[in-house]
C-alpha cells in the first residue's frame, strides 16, 4: 500500500516545476550569450580528434539544464500520481537512490578509465577540475549521477505499468 503524500508534497512539486523551467531558461540562455559573445564554431567535425578551438559551453548551464530536466519530470511524476525518486527519498525509502548512486559511481569508473589511456574526451570546462577522485575531476561523478536519474525518471515519468516495476519503494510493506 503506497503511502500517503505529505501535505507539503504538493507544494514543493509546484515550487520543483516552477524551478526547473527557470533553470533550463537560464541556462539555455547562458549557453545562448556565452556562444553569441564569441567568434568560436559550436561544433568542428573536422576538428573532433583533436582538442579544437570551439565553443565550449558552461558546465554549470549543463548542470541547470540537468536539473531543470529533472525536477520538471518529478513534478509530472506526481501530478500522474505515481511515486519518483525524490518521492521515495522524502518517504523514507533509500533504496533506489543508493542503488542508482552505486550503478552511476560504478560505470563512471569502468567507463572513464577506459578513457583515461586515449584521452578521446576531456573535462575542460569543468568548475573543480583539480579536485579527482581515482583520477578523475569530481564533477564527472556529479555528471554520471545526473545521467542516470535523469533517464530513470524520464522512464517512470512517461511510462505505466512497466515502471512499476522499477520504482516499488513506496510499495514495499
Amino acid at each position: 500500500i503506497p503511502t500517503k503524500p505529505f501535505t507539503f508534497e504538493h507544494r514543493l512539486y509546484r515550487i520543483l516545476a516552477t524551478t526547473g523551467v527557470l533553470l533550463i531558461f537560464f541556462g539555455l540562455l547562458h549557453i545562448a550569450r556565452g556562444y553569441l559573445n564569441q567568434n568560436l564554431h559550436f561544433f568542428d567535425p573536422v576538428e573532433i580528434n583533436s582538442l579544437a578551438n570551439v565553443y565550449k559551453p558552461s558546465y554549470v548551464a549543463i548542470l541547470a539544464i540537468s536539473f531543470g530536466l529533472w525536477f520538471i519530470l518529478e513534478f509530472i511524476e506526481h501530478v500522474r500520481k505515481e511515486t519518483s525518486l525524490l518521492r521515495d527519498f522524502v518517504h523514507g525509502y533509500y533504496g533506489p537512490f543508493i542503488s542508482l548512486l552505486i550503478s552511476a559511481l560504478v560505470m563512471a569508473v569502468l567507463m572513464e578509465s577506459q578513457n583515461a589511456p586515449l584521452g578521446l574526451w576531456q573535462y575542460v570546462n569543468a568548475p573543480f577540475g583539480d579536485i579527482k577522485f581515482l583520477g578523475f575531476p569530481v564533477m564527472m561523478y556529479l555528471g554520471w549521477v545526473l545521467q542516470y536519474i535523469f533517464f530513470l525518471s524520464l522512464f517512470r515519468a512517461f511510462t505505466d505499468k512497466e515502471s512499476k516495476e522499477i520504482w516499488k519503494g513506496d510499495t514495499i510493506p
